[in-house]
């Protein structure tokens, strides 16, 4: 009885599994199921002595979009940055400054403090210059520096750095100049301040930059008296502003790499991949780093990855806009993340150009990651790429 039983359930079992067995497969993999045997292998350019080569190299960006204004020296970078902020008067404060009535008893910049990149016990100050060139933030790069003109007069003082919110006072004279420029819009005088550190600082700190919002971006407060008559403060905010970051690579190991944002600099890393079947499915490819403690410094408040593109265009650096960047993110002594797109065409269309590496966020910061290259004589200790890919024999 009990066989019985058990051959009526073996036949149910395969009268159902019947019409599964007809359903058309998948189309990812159907070149692999018509073949006899499918393979599964790996690539481990540590151990499986790919040649591979890496470089570092600098690269001019637009400047204008940063959310952080960045100022300060450390190394090989100098931060600096230029605002405007946009003057306004009612029309009897006009007549009584025109009339000589009304004394500038205060000017005073307002910052929000929101990085800061070097040792916090570091020396610091600024210096601000009233600028005399028009500029743009629009297309604005470090090279865009050397037709910018100012004055060499210091306008700051009384820089207060004990709190979250940064503050300097200017020269009333400079900011008296300013408001005739409302009064008599033929002058022109208000072109905005550069602001920059002095020989002195030892460390880079980021402010909020123009925003939306009034309450986080950058202020100017202006106290105008008219004696036994009244007081009256008036606040502005910027019409525009730049971040500027300027300097040369890096001093790393003959054999390291770098990106640091802000300059920008970014790395290269190729891979010989030609040992992989043309056919072949990438299932996984994985990339790592190992990072150079000694010479990696990280700021406050920032993104902890490395940014990842695949290069089409390696003599003018260009980078393939129709697949997604990715990520690489901390993981034990160094950085990895998955790049089996990226592979995947290399083996697709047999155009393997490289990978560009890059910060995760390019100009908010000077943040510099310094990795082990492809000259390093510890091999293990190389770029490494580890794929895992399906062929068909």
């Amino acid at each position: 009885m009990i066989k019985k039983i058990f051959l009526l359930l073996f036949a149910v079992i395969i009268i159902i599994q019947i019409p599964s067995c007809s359903d058309e497969p998948n189309t990812f993999g159907i070149g692999l199921l018509d073949s006899d045997f499918i393979v599964l292998d790996t690539l481990n350019t540590t151990i499986d002595s790919v040649a591979q080569t890496s470089s570092t190299f600098k690269t001019v960006v637009s400047l204008g979009a940063s959310d952080n204004l960045l100022v300060g020296k450390k190394d090989n970078i100098e931060a600096s940055f230029l605002i405007k902020f946009v003057l306004g008067l009612a029309d009897s404060l006009k007549t009584d400054i025109n009339s000589g009535a009304t004394t500038i008893t205060e000017a005073k910049v307002r910052l929000i403090d929101t990085y800061q990149w070097g040792d916090s016990s570091a020396a610091f100050n600024l210096t601000a210059h009233n600028v005399t060139s028009d500029w743009t933030s629009i297309g604005f790069t470090s090279d865009s520096l050397t037709s910018l003109t100012y004055d060499a007069t210091n306008s700051a003082s009384l820089l207060n750095l004990n709190d979250s919110v940064k503050t300097f006072n200017l020269d009333p004279n400079l900011i008296k100049t300013w408001l005739q420029s409302v009064i008599d819009t033929t002058l022109k005088t208000n072109k905005g301040l550069y602001v920059k550190s002095d020989a002195s600082s030892k460390k880079v700190f980021g402010f909020r930059a123009k925003t939306a919002s009034t309450i986080y971006q950058p202020e100017l407060k202006v106290v105008i008296n008219k004696s036994g008559v009244y007081t009256d403060t008036l606040t502005y905010f910027p019409e525009g502003d730049v971040s500027v970051v300027d300097g040369p690579l890096p001093t790393i190991g003959a054999t390291d790499i770098a990106v640091q944002s802000g300059l920008v600099i970014n790395s290269k890393v190729w891979f010989d991949v030609s040992s992989i079947p043309s056919d072949a499915i990438i299932n996984k490819a994985k990339l790592i780093l190992k990072t150079d403690t000694l010479l990696t410094i990280k700021g406050t408040n920032i993104v902890d990855a490395i940014l990842v593109s695949n290069i089409v265009d390696s003599t003018n650096k260009i980078i393939d806009s129709t697949i997604s960047q990715e990520n690489l993110f901390p993981s034990g002594n160094g950085y990895e993340g998955l790049v089996t797109t990226f592979v995947q065409n290399w083996i697709g269309n047999g155009k393997n150009e490289g990978l560009l590496l890059s910060p995760s966020v390019g100009i908010n910061g000077v943040d510099l990651f310094v990795f082990k290259g492809s000259g390093t004589t510890v091999f293990a200790d190389r770029p490494k790429l580890e794929i895992i890919y399906t062929t068909r024999k």
